[in-house]
């Protein structure tokens, strides 16, 4: 890891210092961009070739879902124990060991479609590998920007989740009617261990500690008892409802492309951006506004939570939309601005931990993921299912609208965005 990153003159502990000069903030953030961008790809690139792998080896849609529910299942069940960790020791060498090990666990996968119960194995592991990156991510962010800044930095870094579908579905569709579907796989594998060496080369010296105003008392060691906090858990609530949605979405949009609307491979590859391309602006724009509000003294917890409640709730309007859309133009243009107000919500939603409790930032980004992926683990299966059962898709996405619905009220009336007790700090609420 390179010792050359300085600090800039400001001590850490000031609010709104400048920690880290610029070109080691545009050096991190553009590594956490990659890092999203590439997990995002490994994470879609069986919902891009499904159609090819159901029509290969015969399979039924609620199958397929299992092994998609696998990952997220893997992906639940890291959750925690990432968070806990990399909040003990930092999140910068564990992000490159275990990006290392999920994109063994993707070159893995061709081969075990023959071999159905391993498959679900490694995509279980592939899925526990990932849960590092979303706490990883929101520590480092946390140590590396002060509160005025912290959307925005979430939301450069979380447009790789959207970057990374929109580069991968046309050129993902269009290179399985050449190549054999199993050479994706192995073409993610080599991203994954490219960017492993780029971010043990490139990666910025961080501050040891989050860039927050002074508390009035020494701030706690970071614990599983944050866990219990009735905030925490709302947020988690609210994280499983949103989870099931939007899961939903990105393990079956495609193949309803295709099963739907007639699309074929290259044709639903580029359809499939377009309501990726509404959720990538709106992502860096939610989080660009939210800390335009707190630079405008709006209390810091406030800012985030009154975007991430009307992100979900528009999503649950325009999803119910598109759900009963009778075109596929149609259908398509409401998916689309589902994308983008529910964009919205991201990077304000995973600014909240920091709000709750710096130090245990990672703790409870990874408490809202567990719930986001466990609704993961349910909806591929239940969506697939329900297709197999009634013949339309009109009702697994009435399920995710009514999802992101009962999302916004959870965190609109259960959720107090204000810090933990023993917490807090100056200028928090």
């Amino acid at each position: 890891m390179p010792e050359s990153s300085r600090a800039a003159a400001s001590a850490p502990g000031a609010a709104g210092a400048a920690v880290l000069d610029g070109g080691s903030r545009t050096r991190l953030l553009s590594l956490l961009f990659g890092m999203n961008l590439i997990n995002y790809v490994d994470r879609v690139n069986v919902t891009i070739v499904a159609p090819v792998i159901l029509a290969d080896l015969g399979w039924d849609k609620a199958k397929l879902g299992s092994v998609m529910s696998a990952t997220l299942l893997g992906y639940a069940a890291g959750q925690i124990p990432a968070g806990l960790m990399i909040d003990r020791f930092g999140g910068v060498v564990i992000l490159a060991l275990m990006c290392a090990a999920w994109s063994l666990a993707t070159a893995l996968t061709p081969p075990l479609f023959e071999l159905f119960a391993a498959l679900l194995v490694v995509r279980f592991l592939l899925g526990l590998f990932e849960s590092v990156n979303n706490p990883g991510q929101t520590a480092i962010n946390t140590r590396a920007f002060p509160p005025s800044e912290l959307a925005r930095a979430q939301g450069l870094c979380f447009a790789g989740t959207q970057v990374g579908p929109l580069i991968a579905s046309p050129l993902i569709a269009w290179a399985v009617t050449i190549y054999p579907w199993s050479y994706i796989f192995y073409a993610c594998a080599a991203l994954g261990l490219v960017w492993v060496v780029a971010w043990v080369v490139l990666v910025p010296r961080l501050p040891e500690e989050a860039v927050r105003p002074a508390a009035s008392v020494a701030p706690p060691r970071a614990g599983a008892g944050v866990l219990l906090a009735g905030p925490v858990l709302a947020l988690a609530l609210a994280g499983l409802l949103w989870g099931y949605a939007m899961w939903l979405f990105v393990a079956w949009f495609p193949t309803y492309l295709s099963d739907a609307w007639g699309l074929s491979m290259k044709e639903l590859g580029w359809v499939n951006t377009i309501p990726t391309l509404g959720g990538m602006a709106a992502l860096i724009g939610g989080g660009w506004l939210s800390d335009r509000l707190v630079q405008r003294g709006v209390p810091e917890g406030r800012a985030r939570k009154v975007l991430a409640v009307a992100g979900l709730g528009g999503s649950a309007v325009c999803m119910t939309a598109a759900a009963l859309a009778p075109s596929g133009v149609l259908a398509v243009i409401f998916f689309t601005l589902n994308g983008f107000v529910q964009g919205i919500a991201v990077a304000p939603l995973f600014s909240l931990p920091a709000v709750l409790a710096p130090a245990a930032a990672a703790t409870i980004a990874a408490a809202a993921n567990f719930c986001m992926a466990l609704g993961g683990v349910l909806s591929p299966w239940v969506a697939g299912a329900l297709r197999d059962q009634t013949g339309d898709w009109t009702l697994p996405f009435l399920t995710a609208a009514v999802s992101l619905a009962l999302g916004s009220i959870v965190l609109g009336f259960a959720f107090r965005a204000e810090p933990l007790p023993g917490h807090g700090r100056a200028g928090a609420v």
